[in-house]
């Protein structure tokens, strides 16, 4: 399977080099780039990318409406932020609006395209930097009984893997079941958590994590 990337961004400077990687790289293509919003937005309901690659500053333009728009036109292509920017904000405001990752500019671009290449093997593709706030925003009680509460001890055996980076062939070989089955398994657990993406998905199972060790007791000094 080659993914094909669409990429959005105004610095000239990293998409040459970006591009110029990519299309070096075996299972990568990159059939087009902007470096403004209006060109994207026209072209890509038209199109069929795998990926469409959204930097979060471009000119006098956010980002996250450009995520918005993509997202109103209805394709099936993922959207990834690939910025230089982790604000709190601008990383909640993102997956509010359906980014399904969002990986770092200082990543090396060969990281960045594993990590994209990881995530339609059924992986995640979100800094380990941005999880991290991510989770420092989250109150966990609610995903924390979702988890308990309404999936299944397979569901969530597949949620802990997945949150491992482990990617849906991984998990299928540990649990001696077919890639599809551990596919149903994930679309039937992001029903029930209410989530879209893996990504989702995966940061609730940390944060319900993160809330179960808060509230563990210490024991007395």
């Amino acid at each position: 399977m080659e993914i094909q990337l669409a990429i959005i961004d105004d610095d000239q400077e990293f998409l040459s080099a970006f591009c110029d990687y990519a299309s070096r790289t075996v299972g990568f293509s990159v059939p087009a780039t902007y470096t403004s919003p209006t060109a994207a937005i026209r072209d890509i309901q038209k199109s069929q990318f795998d990926v469409i690659i959204v930097d979060l500053l471009i000119g006098r333009s956010s980002g996250c409406d450009l995520i918005q728009n993509i997202r109103e036109l209805r394709v099936d292509a993922k959207v990834f932020v690939l910025s230089a920017f982790s604000d709190d904000h601008l990383v909640s405001e993102a997956f509010r609006l359906g980014a399904d990752g969002y990986l770092l500019k200082t990543t090396p671009i060969k990281e960045i395209l594993n990590s994209i290449r990881n995530y339609f093997s059924g992986g995640v593709a979100i800094d380990s930097i941005v999880m991290n706030k991510v989770l420092n925003q989250l109150r966990a009680p609610s995903q924390e009984n979702s988890l308990e509460l309404s999936l299944t001890p397979r569901e969530r055996s597949v949620l802990k893997q997945l949150s491992t980076g482990r990617n849906y062939k991984e998990i299928a070989q540990s649990l001696s079941v077919s890639p599809e089955t551990i596919y149903s398994h994930s679309k039937r657990l992001f029903r029930k958590l209410g989530v879209k993406s893996k990504t989702e998905a995966v940061v609730c199972y940390l944060a319900a994590q993160r809330q179960e060790k808060s509230t563990e007791p210490h024991p007395p000094e």
